[in-house]
């Protein structure tokens, strides 16, 4: 790629295929992963109900335990095993190594760097259109 980079090793193979050339993409293993979720039960089920995006939370954790490595979850709260509904858990318990529970969600656990929690932001309500300004253009005219 550059000076700097042309010592190192590469990180991808080309490879044939059916006649033809492939980049193949070595996997990076990952000693640990770390996310964020609103809600765990006693057995470690994450759920995302507060939360803005869920982003790819699973694949990340599920990468992690491929490689033997350590998953970590931040949640506000903690709720009895067996009460959370199934299809809001979106990463499984046995997937997670530990849980930490956030002392004070209302600094450490903001949806955004300004707002600790706005329900529009997670999909709980829709927010009146007045209630949005409108973007002014900055366009050369």
């Amino acid at each position: 790629m550059n000076a700097r980079t042309r010592a190192l090793p590469d990180i991808i193979d080309v490879i044939a295929y059916g006649g033809e050339e492939y980049l193949f993409y070595k996997a990076v293993p990952l000693d640990f992963t770390i996310f964020r979720g609103t809600t765990a039960d006693e057995m470690g089920n994450i759920s995302f109900e507060d939360e803005a995006m869920n982003l790819e939370a699973i694949s990340a954790v599920l990468a992690a335990k491929r490689f033997g490595g350590k998953v970590i979850a931040q949640v506000k709260r903690v709720a009895r095993a067996g009460s959370l509904h199934p299809k809001k858990v979106l990463v499984p318990g046995v997937f997670v190594d530990a849980i930490v529970v956030c002392e004070d969600p209302e600094l450490d656990h903001r949806q955004t760097s300004s707002i600790y929690y706005d329900p529009s932001l997670s999909g709980d309500l829709v927010a009146p259109q007045a209630a949005v300004a409108p973007l002014r253009c900055r366009c050369a005219r």
